[in-house]
């Protein structure tokens, strides 16, 4: 009987190998496993943390444009307010030209006018000076 129940025994040892050698090798496969597993994990970790380096520069860069983009709106403002300026004050200078253009014309006429009365005047001058010529000889007639 010793050697009947030995021998069960060593049936129960043999199964008790198999089942400690398959666990041995499932612990060992599932450590493996858990290796990759840790390592995707650090890679998906790595890459988020790549991605949320890129998300906060694509936010900085946004920000950066939107500053730029307040300035050019500024300084676009700054330009149409010189421009609305020199608008005014080419008007300004048109009026004043045509204005200047007016009082030349106005010298103009009365530097024709006096012109005309200076050959007035010199008509008038010569008239009396044949007057007082004439004159001169019909009183050197009556004296002499």
């Amino acid at each position: 009987r010793a050697n009947e129940q030995g021998k069960g025994f060593a049936v129960v040892a043999d199964e008790v190998r198999k089942l400690a050698e398959r666990t041995t090798k499932a612990t060992s496969e599932i450590a493996s496993m858990i290796k990759m597993i840790q390592g995707d994990i650090q890679k998906a970790v790595t890459t988020m943390n790549e991605g949320n380096n890129e998300v906060e520069a694509g936010v900085s860069l946004a920000n950066e444009a939107g500053q730029a983009l307040s300035q050019i709106v500024e300084s676009s403002q700054k330009v149409m307010d010189m421009v609305m300026q020199i608008a005014a004050s080419s008007e300004e200078q048109s009026t004043t030209s045509t204005e200047i253009a007016g009082n030349v014309e106005q010298i103009s006429t009365l530097c024709k006018d006096n012109s005309s009365a200076a050959s007035q005047t010199a008509g008038a001058s010569e008239d009396l000076l044949n007057l007082a010529t004439n004159l001169q000889q019909t009183v050197g007639r009556f004296k002499g």
